[in-house]
């Protein structure tokens, strides 16, 4: 991670900016588009995927290639994420200061049992949003996504930061115990696909 990068990480933390609504105004309203393309006919589709890649949900009533390019570009952002959070520095990916936790937070662990995202309002310090990384992977759209994930082995690989980066020997296990319920996800949904 650059020092560029990390300064909007940094400002993204701070002021709780939403990314990809100021992308957006970027792009489209401080014109910065055009620096990247010049034809206009493409704007509303990567209007829309740039501005759906982070939220919680696509949203609704979009044509068939606008829906089509939001999952796209948020699997590709998806990977993104795994390959930062297993290539770069650990510690600034996480929200709060404090890495003394005992243990993953129940509400959060039942959202990785229950095969959905995890609820931010129930993230309440980092060893909580350990399980946000591992969830991300039930907002994967395209089985070739969760084979890159799988064959770049991004879950162990976060999985051992969790580990190098948390004292506590039940939040280990409890890593375990997520990453085996998302490899378990990702070989059911790739079974007969290989």
């Amino acid at each position: 991670m650059n020092k560029l990068d990390k300064q909007i990480l940094l400002a993204i933390k701070i002021v709780g900016i939403n990314h990809g609504e100021y992308s957006v105004k970027v792009l489209f309203e401080d014109g910065l588009i055009r620096n990247f393309i010049q034809e206009e006919c493409y704007d509303e589709i990567i209007r829309k995927a740039v501005y759906n890649h982070n939220r919680a949900h696509i949203e609704p009533n979009l044509t068939e290639k606008e829906e089509l390019f939001c999952k796209i570009i948020r699997d590709a952002d998806k990977l993104d994420i795994f390959y930062v959070t297993t290539f770069e520095e650990f510690l600034p990916l996480f929200w709060y200061k404090d890495f003394n936790q005992e243990e993953i937070g129940q509400s959060v662990i039942e959202d990785i049992e229950n095969r959905r995202l995890v609820d931010y309002a129930n993230v309440k310090n980092n060893a909580d949003q350990i399980t946000i990384f591992f969830a991300y992977i039930f907002d994967l759209y395209f089985d070739v996504t969760l084979k890159k994930l799988a064959e770049n082995k991004y879950l162990e690989q976060y999985n051992e930061k969790v580990k190098q980066n948390f004292a506590s020997k039940k939040i280990h296990k409890q890593s375990d115990y997520l990453l085996g319920i998302c490899n378990e996800f990702i070989n059911e949904k790739l079974k007969d696909k290989n």
